[in-house]
């Protein structure tokens, strides 16, 4: 058995891994934290492996999957000044379950290392060199998704292909451009807050912005939290809005309005990866809900037809692929159903055979 581990404060998302099924559930992490998960799955007997993501690793974590060793957890704390709010509770917990069962495999899967080799031209700030030095760099996100994306689409399309945008459509939308299997460039940067707008994340934003709010007389405390709670979707619609809140509404001209924002920037994102790529062998979306945001991907797919691709009037599925153009396409263009959980169980596992 697998028992898999995702911060979501204050709370702390759990999953289990047992016979090919998934189940899970959420709880609020504290002393009774092992009552509350045994309760669950029905005793800590049977697990094997624990597996814990960290959503951003800095410079310390490098690799998407490691072993956890009491090092780590030194490693784990010197990552606390990115996204302190969630890395606390992933210190928290591995600290808590390497306690308790100190006689497993515990595995780190970090969200950042994907990207940790970045070209210097894609992680790089013009900022001064002491900044850089002190760790100021784009360090992307949502790795453990884009990596199994590419891995996938070489699954279905073959090894000819090599040159990849994969497109991670939800409440924090972002996209990665892959060359080889690896990474050359991506939209999220220092933080999540980079990039494409999101559900509560302002996206790219001139940063005098925040100097202009500063001197209006509002905190950095409170400039942050307005910046990457309640922009983005959030902020345009002028109350709390998500993803799936976007996809239907077609005729409401508020949420017609949000997703065209929403739309554009993937547009320009997607256009300039293509440029970065010397062009593209496959484009590749991911979401949770194929079939609800269907709509809005053949929007984004119309776009992509300067490129050769021959949309199909109906996505045709293959397996657990959706196939959004015909085979005379010059470029294939892929939706793939989003599972958090399938992802990094596979990650895990994949993992675990390597090192037998």
């Amino acid at each position: 058995m697998v028992l898999l581990f995702d911060p979501a404060p204050p709370s702390l998302q759990w999953c289990k891994v047992h016979g090919g099924k998934l189940s899970g559930g959420t709880y609020e992490f504290g002393h009774q934290s092992d009552e509350l998960v045994r309760d669950h799955i029905g005793g800590l007997e049977a697990v094997r492996t624990v597996g814990y993501v960290l959503h951003h690793g800095g410079e310390e974590i490098d690799r998407p999957v490691s072993l956890m060793t009491r090092d780590s957890l030194k490693s784990l704390e010197r990552c606390m000044r990115f996204q302190p709010e969630y890395n606390e509770v992933t210190l928290k917990a591995a600290e808590f379950w390497m306690s308790r069962l100190p006689d497993v495999r515990h595995l780190l899967l970090c969200d950042t290392a994907y990207f940790a080799k970045l070209p210097p031209e894609a992680s790089d700030y013009a900022v001064p060199g002491k900044l850089r030095e002190d760790g100021i760099r784009r360090y992307g996100g949502f790795g453990l998704c884009h990596q199994w994306a590419w891995e996938h689409s070489e699954l279905f399309l073959g090894h000819s292909v090599r040159r990849v945008i994969s497109v991670y459509l939800g409440d924090h939308s972002n996209v990665a451009a892959i060359a080889d299997g690896s990474p050359v460039d991506t939209t999220i940067g220092f933080t999540p807050v980079e990039g494409i707008l999101s559900s509560g994340g302002c996206g790219d934003i001139d940063p005098t912005i925040v100097f202009e709010l500063h001197s209006t007389g509002m905190s950095l405390r409170e400039i942050t939290r307005v910046l990457s709670r309640e922009s983005g979707f959030t902020g345009l619609l002028g109350r709390e809005c998500g993803f799936t809140d976007i996809t239907p509404g077609w005729d409401e001209p508020a949420i017609s309005a949000v997703r065209e924002v929403l739309c554009h920037s993937l547009k320009k994102s997607i256009g300039a990866f293509l440029s970065v790529l010397g062009g593209v062998d496959a484009v590749v979306f991911l979401c949770e809900d194929p079939p609800q945001s269907m709509r809005l991907i053949t929007a984004l797919c119309h776009s992509l037809e300067f490129l050769g691709a021959d949309r199909r009037p109906a996505p045709e599925k293959q397996g657990g692929v959706w196939n959004m153009v015909h085979d005379r396409s010059n470029v294939p263009i892929l939706c793939l159903t989003y599972d958090k959980w399938k992802i990094i169980a596979e990650a895990a596992h994949n993992f675990t055979l390597k090192e037998r």
